[in-house]
């Protein structure tokens, strides 16, 4: 009688912990999914709104070429600020710019902060690189 009732008990128990390990096998590979997906999202994400800034490096480019400064160099850089505040940094460089006075580089600065940005929630900077040369 006692040996029958220790081999259900271990039978019970060889249950209970296969369906503990299967239980946890299932959780790790459902959060493995999600985790997948979520980098999946973020890498996409980040693509967009890398093509959003070269889209807009071209339409600054352009308008400086349109006001008689062709082939001017346009930088932008994303500074990040807790994972959260996004600021973009625009680094205009031309030698006429270089050549003109402060208060026609900020009408020129703000001039070119008009062109639309297409990613919200950001702030928007202008700067012009001063060289010596």
């Amino acid at each position: 009688m006692r040996t029958i009732y220790n081999r259900q008990v271990l039978t019970l128990i060889s249950m209970i912990m296969f369906t503990a390990i299967l239980v946890l096998v299932s959780a790790l590979a459902i959060s493995g999914t999600v985790l997948c997906q979520s980098r999946q999202a973020g890498k996409e994400q980040w693509e967009y709104e890398k093509a959003l800034e070269q889209e807009y490096v071209e339409a600054v480019r352009e308008y400086l070429e349109g006001q008689g400064y062709k082939n001017s160099g346009v930088t932008m850089d994303r500074v990040t600020e807790g994972g959260r505040s996004v600021e973009y940094i625009v680094t205009i460089h031309h030698r006429k710019i270089s050549a003109l006075e402060s208060a026609e580089r900020t009408e020129l600065a703000l001039e070119c902060g008009k062109i639309a940005f297409p990613v919200e929630g950001c702030s928007l900077r202008h700067t012009f690189l001063e060289t010596s040369f």
